[in-house]
């Protein structure tokens, strides 16, 4: 069966809102981000995740949950009914317009501190009712630099 829904996540270091509006996203990541840590577990001081949920306008809902997992493990939920999706959105103007494919629902969810004792992947889950759908992943390699001898040089 084909979705209804998609699900693009921007996963960043940090993100900014700007006096005019604007966002940005400071160090972005392309499908992995290579953590190097002093020591393992660690943390990794903060992961800004972005997700943009595009929903078609003749598709309606009733309850949604958006939900970013380290592998298994759920780090943050938000859970939302379809008039409190409108929070998460300043494009329901785009709607309005005659190329509009639907309404475009963005998230940013926090993890900060965010631990890591060894690789995984960040993903974000999304539920309209009964319907799932998964966004991009982000796959983390956390590593701990080899420490070099002086003397071997």
């Amino acid at each position: 069966m084909a979705k209804s829904f998609s699900v693009f996540c921007l996963y960043a270091d940090d993100v900014r809102h700007e006096v005019n509006g604007k966002v940005s996203y400071i160090g972005t990541y392309m499908g992995e981000l290579n953590a190097i840590l002093p020591v393992l577990p660690g943390n990794l001081a903060r992961l800004a995740v972005s997700a943009f949920i595009t929903v078609p306008i003749e598709r309606k809902f009733n309850k949604g949950n958006i939900e970013v997992l380290w592998d298994e493990t759920i780090l943050q939920r938000i859970d939302f009914d379809s008039e409190q999706s409108s929070v998460f959105s300043s494009s329901k103007e785009n709607a309005d317009t005659d190329n509009a494919n639907g309404h475009i629902i963005n998230a940013l969810l926090v993890i900060e501190p965010m631990q890591l004792s060894g690789d995984g992947k960040v993903l974000v889950k999304v539920t309209l009712d009964d319907e799932v759908v998964m966004g991009n992943a982000l796959k983390v390699k956390a590593k701990v630099p080899v420490a070099q001898d002086p003397l071997s040089t």
